[in-house]
């Protein structure tokens, strides 16, 4: 039995007709996975990048809170924030070039305190600020 040569073109037409069919499936696919792939690679280094940043600013973290809990920045912060200083020690204080008395003047450590020194700083400022002639009664204690 011979099979015509209509009959065996039209078999590989239909054939190669489902081979082109499924290498264009298979081609569909694997671009989607492809470029499923690709984002999933830039959402790694995405990623990557904010890991090496958030271990960056955890080491800056933790110089910084070795720097604050430091026995020298403590007393460093007390002296200029908190206005103390150690038993025996005394403080030089600046004034302003108007004031008659001199330009420095040293404060005993614990003897008499005056008016302005049992005052908070956060109010002498309030006072420098917002009510100037009792700011200047109390720089005035401080020459009596």
């Amino acid at each position: 039995m011979r099979v015509s040569l209509p009959r065996r073109l039209f078999r590989f037409r239909f054939l190669f007709a489902i081979n082109l069919a499924v290498a264009i499936l298979l081609g569909f696919s694997f671009g989607r996975e492809y470029l499923r792939n690709q984002g999933i690679q830039n959402d790694i280094r995405n990623l990557e990048a904010k890991a090496a940043a958030l271990e960056a600013r955890s080491l800056e973290m933790t110089k910084l809170q070795s720097t604050f809990q430091s026995e020298m920045f403590i007393e460093r912060e007390a002296r200029l924030k908190l206005g103390m200083k150690k038993p025996g020690e005394q403080a030089v204080v600046v004034q302003s070039p108007g004031d008659r008395t001199g330009v420095f003047r040293v404060e005993e450590p614990a003897s008499g305190l005056t008016a302005a020194d049992k005052l908070a700083n956060p109010v002498k400022w309030w006072y420098y600020f917002f009510d100037i002639t009792r700011f200047r009664q109390l720089i005035s204690s401080y020459g009596a």
